[in-house]
């Protein structure tokens, strides 16, 4: 809670005073202070607080991909042997699910540097100061990109259509139930 207050008052801070320029302007253009053809004085703190906007976002966005180079590059042979040893899933699975993660991801995110105790709903989201702030509807969202080519990639190999499930909460849950799915007839 207390990240999120912080948050919170950061973005006061920095609105408020763009929105009394606004209101300020307003009022000049409506008491004739300011003549009005310079109405394009209001598009200043307009495009203050897009700016500022896309820079909460874009560092939210790089605090994620901070999080994920943080980890170790290992080559992916002893990725999947420290995760899977007893070959319980598909090498090709693992590979292909990280990778679009990864690609998810962007920013030079290897597919190896994707655990598989890695949670669906809480390390694939954008935070700022321990605050999630966006739900999907500024920017893409990191498994987007597996949403979208999993499917395919599937139904590519086994000419069946992907059902996924409600249950998969990390990122071994969809290896392995990939993997179950490949496996079966």
């Amino acid at each position: 809670m207390r990240h999120g207050f912080r948050l919170a008052l950061w973005v006061a801070v920095i609105f408020v005073p763009f929105l009394v320029l606004c209101a300020a302007l307003g009022f000049a253009v409506s008491r004739g202070i300011v003549p009005r053809g310079e109405r394009a004085l209001l598009l200043i703190p307009m495009a203050g607080i897009a700016a500022t906007l896309f820079l909460i976002l874009y560092g939210a966005k790089r605090q994620m991909r901070r999080r994920f180079l943080g980890r170790e590059v290992v080559s992916f042979e002893q990725w999947f042997e420290t995760h899977y040893p007893a070959g319980e899933v598909s090498v090709e699975a693992a590979k292909a699910i990280t990778a679009m993660v990864a690609k998810g991801i962007g920013g030079g995110v290897q597919p190896v540097q994707i655990l598989p105790m890695d949670r669906l709903d809480e390390d694939f989201t954008f935070r700022l100061w321990g605050a999630t702030i966006d739900k999907c509807l500024l920017m893409d969202h990191p498994l987007e990109c597996v949403d979208a080519e999993l499917p395919e990639w599937f139904e590519h190999r086994t000419g069946r259509k992907l059902e996924s499930d409600p249950a998969w909460t990390t990122i071994d849950d969809v290896i392995r139930g990939i993997s179950a799915r490949l496996g079966s007839p």
